[in-house]
């Protein structure tokens, strides 16, 4: 566990507030629109988040209270709501950011969710994907170049990551699965949202080939401040965006910045002087992203970018094994942690069980749950249940 997630469970554990909470934090955040990562900079816990001046210059004194009081009192409809929905479908996963299927290039971004909701394969969020975005009243060369790029990339075995918007990340989409290949979708809404509405059959049909996936919490509607924060999880997902069509005002000149910002590659391909939807790439190319006339340009430029990312992913995931070990071996436990650790063996346990097999209280065993949970030593399970974490009880007696 890093020390940004550690800090965040830090606030809750302080105001006496179950680990198993993360996932309502992240859905306070998210609704507030506040980056988590921004929490590592307030020096006074919760009161210090609201006081940043992110915070202060968007939300009145009265939202403030307001979010500062959803923070001391989870909402554990919410959450059930959450786990209901995993329930539903083994095609439904929450993915926090230290799970091994969360997108590992993603996770190198300065900021990047906390958790993605994921509906299909989960599996090919770390395969290497190229997004490709452009204009949503795309011209029908914009359609015919976003197919032919597209359908080409997808044979080769990219994944095509966009956004489900009209023109350009549709086409784009489809083209994909035309040729049997994979595709994800990042919306800007809830999962259980699709919008446009008139894509739901095209979201079902990703889903066979790949995934949907939202940083948002489920039933979030399409708020214009939704959309940069999910273009940011477009790109930094993917080796390199291409930029099929694009206005000077676009939000896929967003896209592109951000990957920029974020150090991937960034394509373009130009159009006709006369053409307002090439402008915005025309711009891309004066900025240093690359030109392409052919799907096989980006090909060849990304094998090695892919075989650097993949090299950097091993790099990240070692520093970070490193960091947990590291955790591990200072993890000190005591003698009631002790007895909870031997009552639980290898078995998911309820409260009365633990309390049967240790002799603890309920008041002892619970004033130490979320402790033991902070140290990853155990897990709550869905049904409220404990469980031990076998790699992580070094400290605990024979």
């Amino acid at each position: 566990m890093s020390a940004k997630l550690s800090t965040l469970l830090a606030i809750y554990h302080q105001q006496n507030i179950g680990a198993q909470s993360w996932i309502r934090l992240a859905q306070i955040l998210t609704g507030a629109g506040i980056d988590w990562w921004q929490v590592e900079q307030a020096e006074k816990g919760i009161q210090g988040i609201f006081e940043l001046p992110q915070i202060t210059q968007q939300f009145s004194a009265q939202r403030r209270k307001a979010l500062k009081q959803a923070f001391l009192r989870p909402d554990k409809a919410q959450i059930d709501a959450d786990l209901q929905w995993m329930q539903q479908s083994d095609q439904n996963h929450i993915i926090p950011y230290y799970d091994p299927y969360y997108p590992a290039l993603l996770k190198q971004c300065d900021a990047f969710p906390l958790l993605l909701y994921v509906t299909g394969n989960k599996t090919v969020l770390n395969e290497i994907q190229i997004a490709m975005v452009g204009s949503r009243q795309c011209s029908n060369l914009g359609r015919e170049n976003a197919t032919e790029f597209a359908s080409c990339l997808a044979a080769q075995g990219m994944v095509i990551t966009s956004g489900l918007a009209q023109g350009i990340d549709a086409w784009s989409h489809k083209a994909a699965l035309s040729v049997q290949g994979k595709t994800i979708a990042v919306f800007g809404t809830g999962i259980d949202r699709v919008y446009p509405a008139s894509h739901l059959d095209l979201a079902h049909q990703i889903i066979e080939k790949g995934a949907i996936i939202s940083q948002f919490p489920l039933g979030s509607m399409p708020q214009r401040q939704n959309f940069p924060r999910r273009n940011a999880t477009i790109s930094g997902m993917s080796v390199g965006t291409l930029v099929v069509e694009a206005a000077l005002k676009s939000g896929s000149l967003i896209t592109a910045r951000l990957a920029m910002e974020q150090g991937r590659e960034v394509f373009a391909i130009p159009g006709s002087i006369h053409n307002p939807l090439a402008k915005g790439c025309h711009d891309l190319l004066r900025q240093g992203a690359k030109l392409v006339e052919s799907a096989q340009d980006i090909a060849e430029e990304i094998l090695p970018l892919s075989l650097a990312q993949a090299s950097a992913r091993q790099s990240f995931r070692i520093q970070e094994a490193a960091t947990d070990n590291t955790a591990a071996a200072n993890i000190s436990v005591n003698e009631t942690q002790q007895k909870i650790l031997h009552a639980l063996e290898y078995d998911a346990l309820f409260l009365d069980q633990i309390m049967a097999r240790s002799g603890l209280s309920a008041q002892q065993i619970q004033a130490e749950l979320t402790q033991m949970q902070l140290q990853d030593l155990i897990a709550q399970n869905a049904d409220g249940s404990i469980i031990k974490n076998t790699a992580k009880h070094n400290g605990e007696s024979a």
